[in-house]
């Protein structure tokens, strides 16, 4: 009934479609950096310290 709806759906999917496989590219670079003991991207490195920190807070956690 609503063309624009159309339209905004076609582009929301497009953008949601690029932002994936851009996603996945970094994925892979990240992965062939690692391998060859090189730093991955910032985003990597950031989202492994987040888990160490959340890591350390359950564990004190735990131990109260």
């Amino acid at each position: 009934d609503n063309p624009f709806a159309y339209y905004t759906a076609a582009v929301t999917n497009s953008f949601v479609r690029i932002i994936n496989i851009e996603k996945r590219n970094q994925n892979i670079r990240d992965d062939i950096l690692e391998m060859n003991d090189m730093n991955p991207s910032y985003t990597r490195q950031n989202a492994g310290e987040w888990e160490a920190s959340v890591k350390r807070e359950q564990e004190i956690q735990n131990k109260n």
